[in-house]
């Protein structure tokens, strides 16, 4: 790997096992939102798992329905030049996703389970798009769900006990799930797979549904506190929401930039590099 790919991966290791940008955001609201979300009643969490089941439907049945063009085939690979132009596209989803945010701070927490899958999905859209960037084909029911992986990334954090905290050790977790779900959504007609999902007869897509919901919940839970603060508002809600929609950004951009990695030079090279540049931060 030439030294760009190297600081690249460098990044990646500060972004995914260090709190990330979401969690440094809130932190600015005080430690009162990690102390208001230890103290969430547990009805409370389950709306907001259930809210987030329901964000990781919508999105996979906008992935299934409507996102589907051919990536280019990337002759010559810059991981400099292919990331500055996923993060200009990111821009624009991450900006929408934000006015979905602004009507949740006027509604309130009982505008979640309305404005939460909007907002996924826009940054569904931009996970996506970041995807074909990178030069992963959006038509292979595999990218798709390593789409929805994305929201499954969490990062170091006392509210993140229920997840992995190393992107690696997430990815092996989730393999074979991942795998199993798109063998099962090879050939089968979108609206006959959507059913499946919806009535709980696709078996394998409904378990990894299931395993990014739990994950991504958490996430939804330090939004959910978040907006419960007396300071946010119309404009903290979208502020909320941007931060929400550049974690996500960001976590594609690292997660792909990786794979594609990978793909050039094997798993095994890659993933060395990585644990090698995780060792190096945890002695600083």
């Amino acid at each position: 790997m030439n030294p760009e790919e190297i600081n690249f991966i460098r990044d990646a290791v500060r972004f995914f096992e260090v709190p990330g940008a979401f969690t440094r955001v809130l932190s600015g609201l005080g430690s009162g939102v990690e102390r208001a979300l230890s103290k969430l009643p547990e009805s409370v969490k389950a709306s907001a798992l259930k809210a987030s089941r329901k964000a990781i439907e919508a999105s996979l049945t906008l992935a299934v329905k409507t996102i589907a063009p051919s990536a280019e085939k990337l002759e010559i690979f810059s991981i400099v030049e292919v990331s500055e132009k996923s993060r200009v596209s990111r821009n624009s989803h991450s900006a929408a996703a934000a006015l979905s945010g602004g009507v949740g701070g006027v509604f309130g927490p009982l505008a979640l389970a309305i404005e939460l899958p909007v907002s996924t999905s826009l940054i569904m859209r931009s996970i996506a798009s970041t995807a074909s960037d990178y030069g992963f084909d959006l038509k292979d029911p595999a990218v798709l769900l390593e789409c929805l992986f994305v929201f499954a990334i969490g990062g170091p954090s006392k509210t993140d006990d229920g997840m992995d905290s190393s992107y690696i050790s997430s990815r092996l977790a989730m393999a074979s799930l991942l795998r199993n779900a798109a063998s099962a959504m090879l050939g089968i007609p979108t609206k006959q797979l959507l059913l499946g999902v919806e009535h709980k007869s696709a078996p394998a897509v409904v378990r990894v549904v299931a395993a990014i919901s739990e994950a991504f919940g958490v996430r939804v839970s330090q939004k959910f506190v978040a907006q419960l603060a007396p300071v946010i508002g119309v404009v903290g809600g979208a502020g909320i929401n941007l931060a929400f929609a550049n974690f996500f950004g960001q976590a594609a951009e690292y997660h792909f930039g990786i794979k594609r990695l990978e793909s050039i030079y094997g798993a095994d090279v890659v993933q060395a590099q990585y644990q090698s540049e995780v060792a190096l931060l945890k002695k600083i």
